[in-house]
């Protein structure tokens, strides 16, 4: 892995400039300070012990920096075999030989496309929906706006109407006792020419008119035609003139 593996220049770099300060700090601290040593009255040599004068028995002591280095060269090591770890895992991972992992990653193309595939359909299904959707809401607007306007129509005509019917209300009130007494006028005088022309009718007979009776007698052929006719015609009986009625029948 590339964010696993640091620069091998730069961390050599600085692991030898931090090890070169802790050594020049460890010889500055003991570097003895002689400017301000105040110089010792001698003192009559003792005998020294043999052991202290054998170089072998005397203990050295490891100085911090030496032991700072020996720490980071550890750490370095299990970095280098931790990369080294990851590395083989991942040569083993992407491994051609390993046949499973390519079925799984042909599989998971397929269903990739497949997914791909489905989402395209979904989204033309979505967009046909929504232009329905719209056309819809514009039918549903039409819709109202029509029916708010037949109400308005509606509610104009019945005021009209009623406008209307109380005009005419009002006309037949005030003008009914005039029609009553024309049509009660127009009763009267056809009732009363009825009534004269059923008396007129009804009259009794006063005289018959006999002169005018002919008798005819016709011989046709071997035999005899006899053939009578009485003709009464009575004059003055009833005067009726069609015309002088049909007029007066005309309101």
């Amino acid at each position: 892995m590339p964010f696993l593996s640091p620069s091998t220049g730069s961390s050599d770099g600085l692991v030898e400039s931090f090890l070169h300060d802790m050594d020049a700090l460890d010889h500055h601290a003991l570097k003895p300070n002689t400017s301000k040593v105040t110089p010792l009255p001698k003192k009559r040599k003792q005998a020294t012990h043999p052991s202290q004068n054998n170089p072998q028995t005397k203990k050295k002591k490891q100085p911090s920096w030496l032991k700072r280095k020996q720490e980071l060269e550890l750490l370095r090591q299990q970095t280098q075999a931790m990369e080294t770890r990851v590395v083989y895992l991942q040569m083993k991972k992407t491994s051609p030989s390993d046949n499973s992992h390519f079925f799984n990653l042909q599989k998971e193309k397929t269903s990739a496309l497949v997914e791909k595939q489905r989402c395209i359909l979904a989204q033309n299904e979505n967009m046909q929906l929504r232009s329905k959707l719209q056309y819809y809401m514009r039918q549903y607007e039409a819709l109202q706006l029509a029916m708010a306007t037949g109400e308005y129509q509606l509610k104009e005509l019945q005021r009209v109407l009623s406008g209307t019917l109380r005009v005419e209300l009002g006309t037949l009130r005030a003008c009914r006792t005039h029609v009553f007494d024309m049509m009660e006028r127009r009763l009267d005088a056809r009732f009363h020419k009825l009534e004269y022309a059923y008396r007129a009718m009804y009259q009794p007979m006063t005289s018959i008119d006999t002169d005018n009776t002919d008798e005819k007698r016709r011989t046709w052929g071997c035999g005899v035609y006899k053939a009578g006719a009485a003709a009464f015609r009575g004059k003055n009986h009833l005067e009726y003139h069609v015309d002088i009625h049909r007029r007066r029948a005309i309101p």
